[in-house]
This record gives structure tokens, sequence and C-alpha cells, in this order.
């Protein structure tokens, strides 16, 4: 049996490249990393988890960087993305980054997961869209 982490990389925490070594040290097949580029001043919406938003949403790293940091220090470990939210990237500039982390950590094995979020969610997440400038609405259609 194979065992792995999903975490959330924050600047409070674990230097990434020491993080992915440790990881590896201590036999595992491999981490995938959290994203959340941005939240907005004022929110729209409760999170769905509870009261508050936690603060490792605020401070988290960027996954591509986050990625090449671990890639430096270790052989084995398969990276990836536990979460990419790619409507909240411009597509050219994430596919450039996503082709960089791939060459960068040749041989090495990586996992892009690009996520898949349901209805709901996107509904909690609008105001973040419209944070960000966005005319979609959360069912994809044009406004």
């Amino acid at each position: 049996m194979r065992f792995g982490i999903a975490t959330f990389v924050t600047d409070e925490g674990i230097h990434p490249a020491r993080l992915g070594g440790e990881l590896e040290r201590r036999g595992f097949e491999s981490v995938f990393i959290a994203e959340h580029t941005h939240i907005p001043v004022k929110r729209e919406s409760p999170w769905p988890e509870g009261d508050e938003l936690p603060r490792k949403y605020y401070r988290t790293l960027d996954p591509f960087v986050t990625l090449t940091a671990m890639a430096e220090t270790t052989e084995r470990l398969l990276l990836g993305t536990g979460i990419l939210l790619l409507i909240e990237r411009d597509p050219i500039i994430a596919a450039k980054e996503i082709a960089s982390l791939d060459q960068l950590t040749l041989p090495k094995p990586w996992a892009p997961a690009l996520s898949v979020r349901a209805l709901g969610e996107l509904l909690h997440r609008a105001g973040t869209v419209r944070a960000m400038g966005s005319t979609s609405t959360p069912s994809g259609s044009r406004s």
C-alpha cells in the first residue's frame, strides 16, 4: 500500500523544499498541493464548512513554485496539484507554468489535477469570481 498527503502549504508552515524531502524520507509516495489564489475583501457568502474561512486559505503559496521547490529536494516523490483553480488563472500563463514545472522536474513524475467543482461550491465562490472581474456566472454562461 502507498500513502500520500494532500496539504495547504503556507508561509506559516514548513518550507516546501524541506517538506518534500521529509515526506520522501518518511516513505510517502506523493504530495498534492491545494491552491487558493485570493479571498475577496468582502465575502458574499459563508464558508460551507463553518463560520469563518480557515487562515490557511488566505496564506497558500503558489502551487507551481511550491512543487518546484519540492522537486529540488526529492527524487521519487510524486508531485501534484490537489486543487488547481483554472477559473482564477490566465489559461496561457497556467499552461506555461505547467509546462515549465514539467521541464524543471524531469524525470520526476508529477500529476496535475484540475479541480472540477460542484455547482453549490461555485455559487459559494461567486464573490471570488466577481472580485476578479469575471463576467461568467456560476453556471458558466456569460452574464
